[in-house]
This record gives C-alpha cells, structure tokens and sequence, in this order.
C-alpha cells in the first residue's frame, strides 16, 4: 500500500479497545454520516519466536521481547481514507515520548507492509531462553506487560544468589535450583497472571511454547533420544 501518516490512538488500562474506536467513529461521523471501520488490510504478520540460552543473553532477549511486545498491541485500521493505529496499552498513562515514538515507527511499518496487527504466537527456547519463551507466553495470555522480565533476571539471575551457601556438605548440583531459583520463577510466572496492569485487548488467543531440554537419570528410558538425555516439552494456552 502507498505510504501516509497514521493517526495514532493509545488505548489505556482505563479504557477498551471497542469504547475507544466507538468515540472515534462517533467524531468522524459528525462530518461524514456514511463513515465506518474498514480493516487496513485483512492480514496480519505471524512471527515464530526462538529463544537462545545463557543468563546473560536472557537479560538482552528481554529486551528484544519488550520491543516484539509493544509491536503486538498495534491494530492497524482505516476510517474512510484515514488510516488509523490504536494501540493497547497497559497503563493508566501513555507512556514516555520515546516509547510514543518507538510505537509510532512501528505501526507504520505494519501499515506500509500490508499488515493490520501482529501476532507473536509460537515461541521456542532452551534453558535461560526457555524460561523467558514461558515467562512471555504467560504475559500474552494474561495481557500483561513484560517489563518484569527483566526485574526478573536483574533479581533472581544473579550468580551469588543462586549458589549454595559455602560450607563442606555434599550438594547434588552447583546452583540452588528446587531451593531457590524454582520458587523465585513460580513467583515470576504469578505476577504476570494476577498482574493488575493486564489489559483485556493486550489478551493473545492462543500461545504455544516448545521447550528443549537435557534430562539427567534418563539411561534407562526405552525412547533413544531420552536414553542420550535429550529432552522437549510442549505447552499450548488458547481461549476457552
């Protein structure tokens, strides 16, 4: 499609995606009666989302996953020759000038691409990436910004809080993990499903998550790649 500027609408936590366009067309249509909604284009960009290992890649991929996330609230419509971007918000605020403007840049791409939204909705990842394809899954389907994820890392990652304590008992591994890191996680994944910044139009319809992993104690499995300690996992969250 021809390249034009874009109206932008930021749908706050305060308000609805419905309510908003509703305002929007009652405006328009004090000049123009015959006014309606027409879908910018009907096709949105489906991205599939492989997450690497290593903590400290897992603090950069959070980052990269705030920037996916904010490109995931974008809807992409047209009012007669206008062409209209609300965005979903999960704040009672919109946010700084420089998000404001990230948002901007990103709609229009999907508008100059041919695209009305997007969708982030088939995730991958391996240990520390793992566990952000979960953490992220989580958040989609909560409608939850991502922004603690990188709290997350930040709080619970570090290398001194997950070691054992020194001393000269027998430990099973290096890291504290059932001890430690697990429950830390599990208070991770609850925050972004009882998060009180969720937006319901933010809510993906469906997530799944595909996990590698290495299994240990698995010689005696009848499967061949258990028996050499490889592992995966497969997780699907839909609307019911």
């Amino acid at each position: 499609p021809t390249t034009s500027a874009l109206t932008l609408y930021w749908v706050t936590s305060r308000d609805r995606l419905a309510d908003a366009k509703a305002r929007v067309l009652a405006r328009a249509r004090e000049t123009d009666p015959a006014a309606r909604w027409h879908p910018a284009v009907d096709k949105r960009l489906r991205l599939a989302v492989a997450m690497r290992g290593g903590v400290s890649l897992a603090v950069w991929i959070g980052g990269a996953v705030a920037e996916l996330d904010l490109l995931r609230g974008i809807e992409v419509c047209r009012l007669g020759e206008t062409a209209v971007a609300f965005v979903a918000w999960p704040q009672p605020a919109p946010p700084p000038a420089p998000v404001r403007e990230r948002v901007r840049l990103y709609a229009q791409l999907l508008h100059d691409g041919g695209f009305s939204g997007v969708d982030c909705d088939v995730l991958a990842g391996a240990s520390a990436g793992g566990l952000n394809s979960v953490m992220w899954a989580t958040a989609q389907r909560a409608g939850a910004p991502v922004d603690s994820m990188l709290d997350t890392w930040r709080e619970v990652g570090g290398l001194a809080a997950l070691m054992h304590p020194p001393g000269f008992r027998g430990v099973d591994a290096l890291l504290q993990g059932d001890g430690y890191f697990w429950p830390q996680m599990r208070y991770a994944l609850e925050r972004f499903h009882w998060s009180a910044d969720a937006h319901p139009d933010r809510v993906a319809p469906h997530v799944s998550v595909d996990l590698s992993a290495t299994l240990i104690d698995s010689a005696d499995a009848s499967d061949p790649d258990i028996r050499e300690g490889r592992g995966d996992f497969h997780f699907s969250g839909r609307a019911s």
